[in-house]
């Protein structure tokens, strides 16, 4: 009999230790689309702890809002993040490819689904009373837009509203004791404090040669001052910063090997476009001083360049291939009609 007991208890220890965990998060949320944010909303995240180091994370009924417009987008449901423990906190991020599932009731005209496959960008920060977490959400092959969320505020800057992040994506050279890399697709997140001063981060930076890559890891830079300059922003700082393992962790990140590196970084941006340059200091670790450029500078000759929307003509049809304008000029192709998504020149755009 005891020993059926001490089984038993033992099979009851193990089921626990294992055990699922759902924890629910009501907070701020913030989204950006296209560089322009909304207010702040009241917003429910669910994440399941899984039990073996990676939970599930669930953001019900997510809505673009605009006004008192809303498009109905669905749920987003990223499984099996990663999570590591920090000093008082713990540590989420991920890269996925996910489908967006209808939201409740199913008959809102949720917009997800139609969307196909959709990679996404977590990376986030909790406690058991506290979430944080910011989402990047590439829309560019659908919709034509980056949509970024952020919700909760960020618990080493403290209270207040969530900070807002712009995405920009755009041409990265690198270039190692003057020889430069062949332009390279990369994304910078910069994320506006709110109090004259942003974090600004590369992720995943490599090394790139031809066909070789040497991972380095994610460059993050906080605190940045910023300062106005009429038609842009203007930024600069030095600083010496620890650079963090990318992601999958288990990618070979050099990065975390090097110790304290000083990095200077100068940049521009508007709402649409961000450009900087970022001078790595390597010279101690690795003999040399690498030179990174982002984007193309938006002042060239005291004109302030920024991108600006196509001249042709479109045809401007629904989802459902109705086409509801024919020949307008692309810059106004959307201008009086109902909020919605609507595919134009072959993208779809949201309205």
């Amino acid at each position: 009999m005891k020993r059926n007991l001490l089984l038993m208890f033992c099979c009851m220890a193990a089921a626990l230790a294992g055990a699922q965990t759902t924890r629910t998060y009501t907070d701020k949320l913030v989204v950006t689309v296209d560089g322009e944010s909304s207010d702040p909303m009241d917003a429910t995240i669910l994440l399941e702890d899984l039990g073996d180091g990676t939970c599930n994370l669930s953001l019900k009924n997510f809505t673009l809002v605009s006004g008192e417009d809303a498009i109905s987008v669905g749920n987003i449901n990223v499984t099996n993040l990663t999570v590591t423990e920090g000093d008082s906190y713990k540590n989420l991020v991920c890269e996925q490819i996910i489908q967006v599932v209808p939201g409740e009731p199913e008959d809102e005209g949720w917009i997800g689904p139609m969307l196909g496959d959709v990679p996404i960008r977590l990376t986030g920060k909790l406690t058991d009373e506290k979430l944080y977490c910011t989402i990047d959400i590439d829309m560019s092959e659908t919709l034509g837009q980056l949509i970024g969320v952020v919700f909760g505020t960020d618990m080493e800057e403290g209270g207040g509203t969530p900070s807002t992040g712009k995405i920009y994506t755009d041409k990265l050279v690198v270039t190692v004791d003057g020889t430069s890399s062949d332009p390279m697709d990369a994304t910078i997140l910069l994320e506006d404090l709110g109090d004259g001063t942003c974090n600004v981060s590369l992720k995943n930076f490599a090394l790139v040669s031809g066909e070789d890559a040497i991972p380095v890891g994610n460059i993050d830079i906080k605190g940045l001052t910023v300062t106005d300059g009429g038609s842009y922003k203007s930024l600069a700082c030095e600083q010496i910063i620890q650079i963090q393992p990318g992601e999958p962790e288990d990618e070979g990140w050099i990065g975390p090997m090097l110790g304290d590196v000083p990095i200077r970084l100068t940049g521009k941006f508007t709402d649409d476009k961000f450009y900087c340059t970022i001078d790595i200091d390597m010279s101690e670790t690795l003999g040399q001083v690498i030179g990174v450029k982002f984007g193309s500078d938006i002042i060239v000759d005291g004109i302030c360049r920024v991108v600006t929307a196509a001249t042709g003509r479109v045809d401007v049809y629904t989802l459902n291939g109705v086409c509801v304008r024919r020949g307008v000029s692309a810059a106004s192709a959307l201008d009086g009609l109902q909020r919605g998504v609507y595919v134009v020149n072959g993208k779809k755009i949201i309205k």
